[in-house]
């Protein structure tokens, strides 16, 4: 008797080679999630010292908010956590581990994204995709690039001008086509699954919104100056945050 292949996904290139061999409609092997995905945010501010704010946790709880919604419309139909049972809920935690002294954090959301790729359904291969998109889409720099860029687009026209370079190389571009063929793709599937991608953009939108009073702000390699963080907020420059202090390690979101 033989083992099945394991297919490891470690890499954001490990990522977008599965996504490449499902849009080809080539054999997908079983997958394993391993330290992947993880999204590295870097504060720096005189506020920012072993913390975030209150807002600043909420975006990432929409993060998880976002992949249980995902998960559910594959396992029941519809994209509302609420249809989730008991022991789906209890698969779907993630944790935030913040540096004693900084405010780097590395949120893991492997355990979510391998939920979401083992939901048993009648489209394994599309359930597998599903968690690999959604994945990209909450850490991949050419997607996290997008959702801001779409945010830019709805701001005054000499603000935009005065925010960072938005624009994608040209191997991002093309991760970023081969994103939208599979996100298409698994649409015409599960035609709520839609709804993620906006929701995963009005997380980033909200933490850079919560981000407006730190001098910088690094994002999956995306850096952010405090300007660009005043233009892409919801709200007006200065306005009082509330810090919330955590202690060095881990924090579970439930």
């Amino acid at each position: 008797m033989t083992n099945t292949p394991i297919t490891i996904i470690s890499t954001e290139e490990d990522a977008w080679a599965l996504l490449e061999q499902w849009v080809n409609k080539q054999p997908i092997n079983e997958v394993e999630f391993v330290n992947w995905p993880v999204l590295q945010i870097n504060i720096k501010g005189e506020d920012y010292n072993s913390s975030l704010n209150s807002s600043q946790m909420a975006a990432l709880v929409n993060f998880k908010k976002t992949i249980g919604r995902a998960y559910s419309t594959i396992a029941h139909g519809t994209y509302d956590m609420r249809r989730l049972k008991a022991e789906e809920e209890e698969q779907l935690e993630f944790s935030t581990h913040i540096n004693q002294g900084s405010s780097l954090t590395d949120t893991d959301l492997t355990p979510l994204v391998q939920a979401l790729a083992s939901v048993v359904s009648t489209h394994q291969n599309a359930s597998l995709a599903a968690g690999v998109i959604i994945g990209l889409a909450l850490v991949a720099r050419p997607v996290i690039l997008k959702h801001y860029e779409i945010r830019a687009k709805q701001i005054d026209v000499d603000e935009r001008a005065r925010l960072l370079d938005l624009s994608l190389t040209s191997l991002e571009k093309k991760q970023y086509t081969l994103f939208e063929t599979a996100l298409a793709k698994l649409e015409k599937i599960y035609p709520q699954i839609s709804k993620a991608i906006p929701d995963a953009a009005a997380g980033f939108w909200k933490f850079a919104s919560a981000s407006s009073n730190a001098d910088k702000m690094s994002i999956s390699g995306i850096e952010l100056s405090q300007e660009d963080l005043e233009i892409l907020s919801e709200r007006r420059q200065n306005r009082p945050t509330d810090i919330s202090e955590i202690e060095e390690g881990v924090r579970n979101f439930v």
